[in-house]
């Protein structure tokens, strides 16, 4: 009977030291997280993006939510610990975390008063990105300053829905932002895409009708090379 009362004692110390091993906010634990920044070694790398990993969607957030807009603060922490985080989940077997990332990282990107740090979120996007992420990359294409990154980050998907949307921006976009939505149709070899790359082509705008002269020649179908002999000879 004493024995058994030993073991019933131990077992109830157990349960109750792991019941206390981790009483800290989830807030508290994202500041640990990066007061050891920097990470000496891989190892070490490797152990801080698991604890991310266990702080869940929430605990994301809130590492999101420690960047600052460029000259409000040193983001040099909170951004290592966010790219280790996302090299992390970006191996095979971590769907439901890219997932759960994908979401994050694309609501802190519609934080428009983070200014340009958000280039930092649109690679993060870029890195782990799937189809899920074009709505939160589009949502930006329009920017001055940071809609040729969104571009390109949804052109390098390179899926349907991705090339599909940058044709769609065809109509919406200008400058630096439609440049950029030509020519990565024409690096995807987008062949649904030839049509209006073809009226562009031709357009009075120099810039335009280069770029959509290159785009034409990676899609390299054999509609797209009468294209351009005509082209060619309309050039002289």
């Amino acid at each position: 009977m004493k024995k058994i009362f030993l073991v019933f004692l131990i077992g109830c110390l157990v349960v109750t030291a792991a019941a206390q091993t981790d009483q800290r906010t989830t807030d508290t634990k994202v500041t640990d997280i990066l007061a050891r920044y920097p990470y000496q070694n891989a190892e070490e790398n490797k152990a801080f993006a698991e604890q991310t990993e266990n702080l869940d969607k929430e605990g994301l957030a809130i590492l999101t939510g420690r960047l600052q807009p460029p000259g409000k603060g040193d983001n040099t922490a909170a951004e290592y610990a966010i790219m280790s985080y996302t090299f992390y989940i970006a191996q095979k077997g971590k769907d439901l975390k890219r997932k759960e990332a994908i979401e994050v990282y694309g609501k802190t990107l519609e934080n428009t008063s983070l200014g340009f740090t958000r280039d930092f979120l649109i690679l993060q996007l870029e890195i782990i990105g799937n189809d899920e992420a074009i709505p939160y990359l589009k949502s930006v294409f329009e920017e001055e300053n940071l809609g040729e990154r969104a571009v390109r980050a949804v052109g390098r998907l390179n899926t349907a829905a991705a090339n599909k949307t940058l044709i769609d921006a065809l109509k919406t976009t200008t400058g630096r932002q439609q440049l950029a939505v030509i020519e990565m149709l024409g690096i995807n070899g987008y062949a649904p895409a030839e049509k209006a790359l073809r009226k562009l082509a031709v357009s009075s705008n120099e810039d335009i009708a280069k770029t959509a002269t290159y785009a034409l020649a990676g899609i390299a179908s054999a509609s797209s090379a009468k294209s351009l002999k005509k082209l060619a000879k309309a050039s002289g």
